[in-house]
């Protein structure tokens, strides 16, 4: 018996040495994963630079790598220095680097092992304050944010709450110790140390939020970023997100948080609550409206409403969609890969499109809801031209200075552009627009030159339809006696002097050319031959000649005209 006691009292020794591990292991609380500023809130002296730590806590889990960036206004920070030497990160894929001008900090890094963090440091940085009054620094959000991977095989981002921090800076004054000091260096691996003391003057508690900063509006995001001031006096902020409007917060942030990063919202309209409790139990509650819908309208219907005429450029689109959430709030219109409009459903539910040119068309019209989200549908149509006209010419033969006149049938009701053209010179147009018949009769107003035209019509209605170019119809203009005088005036001139230079030439010959030396020694013979014949004729005046009575004289040969008697 005593055996058997002695085996019994010895399973149960046994029994609760090994549960003693459980009953005395330290209990562990889940927690969000956040990356903070610390000190979250202090005040300084304007001009003096003043450390913050940029930390981590892994909220229980393991991770193996940080990434994230702070935003400041450059205007009234400046960084003047960034210390990594007691780094939770042992290697950089973005070492840290500032700018400045535009006023950023980025880093990226990793550690040799997976690693649970609890108030880890990553950076510290020293700012300097250039103005006084109330300065932020804020940790980016979205895709350039902030991330925390797990070291669980995945790599995923933890990351679940961002904290900037808030900072007061005055002037030097003559009592330096009235200004609260900076917080002293902690432990990294202290999970009691608060994560930030509240010093200075209070900055309020207005609620905002850059993924949602407009509370009338919808977003199609489901995580929003929450920031919010950290007045003096507070002891506790409790939080909260429900769809009730006039809620208020049931979850503490004891770590006076002043940011929070809620994920994977839901649908609909729901009120993030603020409720702050200050020292003297007194509490507050603040509201901010989220409006969230991810989804796409639905139900997207286009049609073309039919033509009567089918080279009209004048399109009527038929539309209509659902979306029961945000609601639509405009169509999108892009024709043929060109770029977007945008139209409000007027109540009728068709959108015109004018103008639209000649050819086959597709048309995509997407229906947006309040938050963005589209869903499109097309249409496909075809724009006609109008008949081709056709030409004629009434007359064939032109010489300058006549006008073209055309035999026209088209359309009815149409315009027509006459173009005219000649060679060498620029083309002109004239309009002429026919009767409810189709026919007409046009009469250039601008006379013609010489040279080759070439003439053709274009049919177009003020709707915009328009018709394909007619026929050509090539034709000479000859020149005219009168028009080459207008053109050239100095022809009549140049034949004036032409005929002058012929009657003096003339002249010149009858008078210079015609009686040289060798007509008169014609002339001399013929005389001679003319007195011998005359003295062999009479004996009486022979012999006066033969004794020197009478000298002969030498007589010129007239040759009178053929009117002369």
């Amino acid at each position: 018996m005593k055996k058997i006691i002695h085996k019994i009292n010895f399973l149960v020794g046994c029994g609760l040495v090994s549960l003693t591990p459980f009953f005395f292991a330290p209990i562990v609380y889940a927690a969000d994963a956040t990356i903070f500023l610390a000190p979250i809130t202090g005040t300084y002296i304007t001009g003096k630079t003043f450390p913050i730590k940029i930390m981590v806590s892994s909220g229980g889990q393991a991770v193996n790598a940080i990434e994230g960036k702070i935003e400041f206004d450059p205007k009234e920070i400046e960084i003047m220095s960034v210390d990594s030497m007691h780094s939770a990160l042992n290697s950089w894929t973005i070492a840290p680097v500032y700018d400045n001008a535009i006023g950023e900090l980025s880093f990226a890094g990793s550690m040799a092992t997976a690693t649970v963090l609890a108030r880890g440091e990553v950076l510290t940085v020293s700012v300097k304050g250039l103005r006084s009054g109330e300065l932020h620094i804020r940790f980016a959000t979205g895709s350039a944010g902030a991330e925390l991977h797990a070291a669980d095989g995945t790599g995923g981002n933890i990351l679940s709450q961002l904290s900037g921090g808030v900072y007061v800076t005055r002037p030097e004054v003559n009592e330096p110790e009235a200004l609260s000091q900076p917080a002293p260096v902690v432990n990294a691996s202290s999970e009691t140390t608060p994560i930030g003391e509240v010093l200075g003057a209070a900055t309020g508690t207005e609620i905002s939020s850059p993924t949602h900063p407009d509370q009338t509006l919808w977003y199609a995001t489901s995580t929003a970023v929450l920031d919010w001031g950290i007045p003096v006096g507070v002891a506790h902020f409790y939080t909260a997100l429900d769809k009730k409007k006039d809620g208020e917060g049931v979850v503490e942030n004891s770590n006076m948080t002043h940011e929070k990063v809620i994920r994977d919202i839901k649908d609909g309209v729901w009120y993030f609550h603020l409720t702050k409790v200050m020292n003297d139990a007194s509490k507050e509650t603040l509201m901010y409206r989220i409006a969230v819908d991810t989804v796409a309208p639905k139900d997207v219907h286009v049609s073309e409403v039919a033509r009567s005429i089918a080279s009209d450029p004048t399109i009527s689109i038929a539309l209509s969609a659902t979306d029961t959430l945000s609601g639509v709030d405009h169509y999108e219109f892009v024709l043929d890969g060109n770029s977007p409009s945008n139209w409000q459903d007027d109540g009728t539910h068709v959108h015109k499109l004018q103008g639209v040119a000649v050819g086959k068309h597709q048309l995509v019209v997407s229906a947006v809801d309040k938050a963005g989200n589209k869903l499109a549908g097309n249409v496909e149509f075809t724009i006609e031209n109008l008949a081709t006209p056709t030409i004629s010419l009434v007359n064939n033969t032109f010489i300058e200075g006549d006008k073209i006149v055309l035999s026209l049938l088209s359309t009815p009701n149409t315009t027509l552009d006459i173009h005219i053209s000649r060679a060498n010179t620029s083309p002109i147009t004239e309009e002429f627009t026919l009767d409810g018949t189709g026919k007409g009769t046009f009469t250039s107003a601008i006379p013609l030159q010489p040279g080759v035209y070439i003439v053709s019509a274009l049919a177009h209605m003020p709707s915009g339809a328009l018709s394909l170019e007619s026929s050509q119809l090539s034709f000479d203009v000859n020149s005219s006696f009168i028009g080459v005088i207008k053109r050239h005036p100095m022809v009549p001139v140049a034949g004036g002097g032409i005929i002058v230079l012929t009657v003096v030439s003339i002249y010149f010959w009858r008078n210079f050319i015609k009686n040289s030396p060798e007509e008169y020694e014609d002339e001399d013979e013929s005389y001679q031959q003319i007195e011998r014949e005359e003295l062999t004729q009479n004996p009486v005046r022979s012999a006066q000649v033969s004794s020197g009575a009478i000298v002969l004289e030498k007589k010129k040969k007239v040759e009178l005209p053929a009117t002369r008697l």
